[in-house]
């Protein structure tokens, strides 16, 4: 009976509000304390059903064909706005790199926030020597077209073995990686597309070899030069 009363008064209040909603202008002013007594609440279901078909109230239906206002953050601006939440700079890069880039003493691989491409020494330079090989020249040609349109920061390091130095123009290992650092540096530097600033040259020397290993065809791995492309 409890439950049957409840509801009961809330099908009552229901009609109440219905009623007073009939008129917007009106619908935000107090009823009227004579308006009060005209108001009749039936106390039981059937009173309170056949009072409601009475007392029926019009009612306009909801225009569904109004486009709601969206807030902006739901309406992508453009398709391209959309594609580039997901685009990924860095493996856009690393794939350009690899389809123009030969195999043959390169390699094109990324590192976090960076594609590394490396030369290897052998193939791209004499022994002992940090002229670039003709062909070398060719292929960091086509590097620098590739990331001449990428705004990014360029690092190129040098590498070496602990191989005892034979040369008569430089002193030690860290000069000669030093100098093939600079060698690719100013190849790179030679695309109008690149800024001069964003290149820089660093000889690491034998301190951060590829390969830990006494077999001479696996050393040849860490004469090398890097060029780190880092994306903005």
């Amino acid at each position: 009976m409890m439950l049957a009363d409840m509801g009961l008064l809330l099908m009552a209040f229901f009609a109440l509000m219905v009623a007073q909603s009939q008129n917007p202008a009106t619908a935000a002013r107090t009823v009227p304390t004579e308006k009060l007594a005209e108001i009749i609440v039936p106390k039981d279901a059937e009173s309170l059903i056949a009072h409601l078909r009475v007392k029926r109230i019009p009612f306009e239906p909801l225009d569904l064909t109004t486009p709601r206002d969206l807030p902006e953050y739901e309406v992508p601006n453009s398709l391209a706005s959309l594609a580039s939440l997901t685009k990924d700079s860095v493996e856009d890069l690393r794939r350009a790199l690899i389809e123009q880039i030969p195999a043959r003493n390169f390699s094109v691989e990324r590192a976090g926030d960076s594609v590394v491409v490396s030369l290897g020494a052998v193939g791209n330079f004499p022994a002992g020597s940090a002229d670039l090989d003709t062909g070398a020249k060719r292929t960091i040609q086509s590097i620098a077209e590739i990331i001449g349109d990428v705004k990014s920061e360029i690092a190129i390091e040098g590498h070496a073995d602990t191989s005892p130095m034979v040369s008569a123009r430089y002193k030690d290992n860290w000069e000669l990686a030093g100098a093939r650092a600079v060698a690719v540096l100013r190849e790179l530097s030679r695309s109008p597309q690149l800024a001069g600033s964003s290149l820089r040259a660093v000889s690491f020397g034998d301190r951060r070899p590829a390969i830990i290993s006494t077999d001479p065809k696996e050393r040849e791995l860490n004469r090398r030069v890097e060029i780190r492309i880092r994306p903005l």
